[in-house]
């Protein structure tokens, strides 16, 4: 666990800022604000669009960017609330960057969405 990744979410709650969520459907990105609802040890917990909550239950995941986050971090499905679109999120970790930068898509989808 890096204990900076937690801080930074932290700080994020308690200004009240959103995060941006990046996942893919079928090979396009959905990419939708989220609501810090919660920080603790090795989780973050958050309020998510419904769009966004059915991609996170798909890949197991999400990569999470932010105000002031250094480079976007990867986290994995713990729980999942369909009904609220809350979701816990466990194993955050940073990426390499570039994520949610692409300017178009670079696969299309094989079946209509």
């Amino acid at each position: 666990m890096d204990k900076e990744i937690y801080d930074l979410l932290r700080k994020t709650l308690a200004e009240k800022n959103r995060v941006q969520l990046h996942n893919l459907y079928k090979g396009v990105p959905i990419t939708n604000d989220a609501e810090v609802l919660g920080v603790e040890e090795d989780s973050v917990h958050l309020r998510v669009s419904q769009y966004q909550v059915t991609c996170i239950y798909l890949e197991r995941g999400t990569y999470i960017k932010g105000q002031g986050f250094p480079v976007p971090f990867r986290a994995q499905l713990s729980k999942i609330n369909l009904e609220r679109g809350d979701v816990t999120l466990t194993n955050v970790v940073k990426t390499q960057g570039g994520i949610g930068q692409r300017g178009q898509i670079r696969v299309e989808p094989q079946d209509l969405i």
